[in-house]
């Protein structure tokens, strides 16, 4: 058995010599790594959706178009780290 994605073991999910069946959960890993790019990518959401909120009070056209190209990063980093932990919890 090996684990889709690299961590360490923090719970192992069944007994030696126990039976196990098809979606038994067998270890946990350590998602704390995971939780900490989570919370990163949020924040950068916030501040990109703060930034882009200041441009368009005054702002000129371009620098209202990196606010909201900042914004959509964030966003994109947001989602593909958030299905990094959702693959996580699931292994």
């Amino acid at each position: 058995v090996s684990p889709r994605i690299p961590g360490l073991i923090t719970k192992i999910g069944f007994e030696v010599g126990q039976k196990v069946k098809k979606g038994d959960v067998l270890a946990q890993l350590d998602d704390s790594s995971y939780q900490f790019d989570l919370q990163q990518a949020d924040a950068a959401v916030q501040a990109a959706h703060s930034h882009l909120e200041e441009a368009q009070n005054g702002a000129q056209p371009e620098e209202i178009n990196q606010a909201r190209t900042a914004v959509d990063i964030a966003k994109s980093k947001l989602e593909l780290v958030s299905g990094e932990l959702e693959r996580a919890e699931m292994l």
